[in-house]
């Protein structure tokens, strides 16, 4: 069994393309750090009008679990096939 740094068992679960947007670098990475998406090998934020999105890769189940978290505030994750 493969378990993700969240505990959530990544063999079982679906992997969800996701955007994470927020105003401020700082924001985006409090929100990975706890997160912990696969953000693959070289993770960049790219600048935006509004401030930095970045892509990740996160199991279904993880990603109800980070639509939760503390940081979440701070941070935007469009829906489902919204991007």
């Amino acid at each position: 069994m493969i378990r993700s740094a969240a505990g959530v068992d990544m063999t079982k679960d679906p992997i969800i393309h996701i955007q994470i947007r927020s105003a401020t670098l700082e924001d985006l990475k409090e929100f990975t750090d706890e997160t912990q998406p696969d953000l693959g090998c070289r993770a960049t934020a790219r600048k935006m009008a509004d401030g930095y999105v970045v892509d990740a890769y996160i199991p279904e189940l993880a990603l109800e679990t980070a639509r939760v978290a503390r940081s979440v505030g701070k941070v935007s994750i469009p829906p489902r096939g919204s991007m």
